[in-house]
């Protein structure tokens, strides 16, 4: 029953990929958070790259999504 829930979410949705415009975001913001000795998890970090090159609004309850530059958070 599982896997055909996740099969049918899976078909209804996008997956955005890591290409190099990611890995680069990545790399900007690991950079500037490295700068403020505000590190975060490296998971979180690639999830904000992604939403970051894709110009897309991230849903989180984690605060220290805050402090990466331009990225824009909603509470979730």
């Amino acid at each position: 029953m599982n896997i055909a829930r996740i099969d049918d979410f899976a078909a209804r949705s996008s997956i955005l990929g890591c290409d190099l415009t990611t890995a680069q975001q990545y790399g900007e913001s690991k950079n500037a958070l490295r700068a403020k000795e505000r590190p975060i998890p490296e998971n979180d970090l690639w999830i904000a790259a992604v939403a970051l090159r894709y110009g897309l609004t991230l849903a989180t309850r984690d605060d220290h999504f805050g402090q990466i530059d331009g990225l824009t958070t909603i509470k979730w």
